[in-house]
């Protein structure tokens, strides 16, 4: 049996196409994957700052005196107020 030139030509290039066809199949479910992991870091990022923002919010008073609200100092002042007659209290006793 005479196989010919053309033939395996033709083999080889069907070869190297299903080869690349193959790769591509396996770059895309890679790239997929990692734009799937992108997206959770992205998500999972936006929560991390909301708690850091709420953190920041509900212990406002754990900022630098500087960047306080009037407000803020004015409820601050009470609060160490009435801390410092407690501990007043309590050395008292």
């Amino acid at each position: 049996m005479k196989v010919s030139t053309e033939s395996i030509n033709c083999d080889s290039n069907q070869l190297i196409e299903f080869q690349r066809d193959e790769n591509l199949r396996q770059l895309n479910a890679q790239l997929e994957d990692v734009l799937n992991q992108l997206e959770m870091e992205k998500k999972r990022g936006e929560v991390l700052q909301n708690t850091m923002r709420a953190s920041q919010i509900q212990n406002w008073w754990e900022a630098p005196v500087e960047q306080l609200s009037f407000q803020q100092l004015q409820i601050l002042k009470t609060a160490m107020d009435s801390l410092k007659k407690d501990v007043e209290k309590e050395t008292q006793v």
